[in-house]
């Protein structure tokens, strides 16, 4: 009268599939042998309702979860596909996040020295400015005073002091050698 009720592994959704194919049918065998043995008996009617209902809404899971694994599998392969895709767009003109970081470090390093030689650059175009305004200045003045020396120079020096100024820078000249 007991079966043996074997209990197949589960590890994979189709062992799963193929042990509630098993228990399907042992149960079938067993409600018929039950129901040759004792036909009049209505008490295990509402049991055999409720195994039945419960395996109707197991199997229905089941093939939700065998669309949900699907569906999940077919996702993967987009996700996949996708970064594949921008792996090819990334190219070689796309930095890490740490890269870009330490680009951006000598960036504004850069852009500091940059800022300092500009202004450094500024000051010394001002200075040049300046300057030749300085030497217009004093090329007049020299011509004003070289004017008003020229008369005066020549009007006290007789020839023996230049002659004497003369040999006086010779001998200075000779010292310094």
């Amino acid at each position: 009268f007991f079966l043996m009720i074997r209990r197949p592994p589960r590890s994979t959704q189709s062992r799963s599939s193929a042990a509630s194919d098993v228990y399907k049918r042992q149960v079938s065998q067993l409600e018929d042998k039950l129901a040759k043995e004792n036909p009049s008996s209505d008490k295990l009617a509402i049991y055999k309702q409720q195994a039945a209902l419960v395996s109707k809404k197991k199997e229905r899971v089941m093939e939700d979860l065998k669309k949900a694994e699907e569906e999940k599998n077919s996702l993967e392969k987009q996700i996949q596909n996708k970064e594949s895709e921008v792996q090819k767009l990334k190219g070689p003109g796309y930095k890490s996040k740490d890269d870009f970081k330490q680009y951006a470090v000598t960036l504004r390093e850069k852009t500091n020295k940059y800022k300092k030689m500009k202004e450094e650059l500024k000051d010394l175009r001002t200075e040049i400015t300046v300057l030749a305004r300085t030497e217009e200045i004093l090329r007049i003045k020299q011509q004003e005073f070289g004017e008003y020396i020229k008369p005066v120079s020549y009007t006290h020096l007789t020839l023996p002091t230049i002659y004497s100024v003369q040999i006086s820078v010779v001998a200075v000249s000779l010292k310094k050698k």
